[in-house]
């Protein structure tokens, strides 16, 4: 669980794989099947001076530069950028901080202070109130930033033969508490794994 997409995430590493993979292949027969090698040798000049004759008829009228590098380094800038972003994204989604806010005004027009809640205010509280339940063997507590909002996640194995719905009625339980510990409702995913019965229910998410 992170800001990035699970599906872009795939398709990037895909395709980034599937380039990878050809560029691979094809040093490996131009290196070890001679055939091949014999063949490149003997296109390559051919090759060569298709690409000046096609560079040479894209020159920009009055200058020395043509439009196919110009869009060749546009694209390759644009690359950049987008890796840039996925690379930043990838860091974006764990936060340390579970509720910012602000505290009452203490005059007319003027603003509280601002207060932060630590994340490892919930996975205490949370620790607390999960540890000596019977119905769940271990139970974790993270907090991630999607689209800007702190959410909690709440990852818990059920004891086998316990029912999903026994166990997310006492994380409920347990976040209700919490909400009222902070004074606000803290956006949450539950995930619970575990017996049969508990891997055929799905996650619960409580988001605003």
């Amino acid at each position: 669980m992170n800001a990035t997409n699970r599906a872009a995430n795939r398709l990037f590493l895909l395709v980034v794989g599937i380039v990878l993979v050809a560029l691979g292949l094809v040093g490996v027969l131009l290196g070890a099947v001679p055939a091949v090698t014999h063949a490149w040798s003997g296109d390559a000049p051919g090759v060569r001076r298709g690409l000046d004759q096609a560079f040479a008829t894209t020159t920009i009228p009055g200058t020395r530069a043509d439009w196919i590098g110009i869009a060749v380094l546009v694209a390759l800038a644009v690359v950049v950028a987008l890796l840039v972003v996925f690379i930043v994204r990838q860091g974006g989604g764990h936060t340390s901080v579970l509720l910012e806010t602000r505290g009452e005004a203490v005059a007319s027009g003027q603003e509280g202070d601002r207060i932060v809640i630590d994340t490892a205010v919930a996975r205490d509280l949370l620790g607390d109130a999960l540890s000596g339940r019977p119905e769940l063997v271990t139970s974790s507590v993270t907090t991630y930033r999607v689209r800007r909002t702190p959410v909690l996640r709440i990852a818990a194995t059920c004891r086998r033969g316990v029912a999903p719905t026994d166990a997310q009625a006492v994380i409920e339980s347990a976040l209700r508490r919490l909400d009222r510990a902070v004074g606000h409702e803290v956006p949450a995913l539950i995930e619970l794994t575990g017996g049969f019965r508990a891997r055929m229910a799905a996650a619960t998410t409580r988001v605003d």
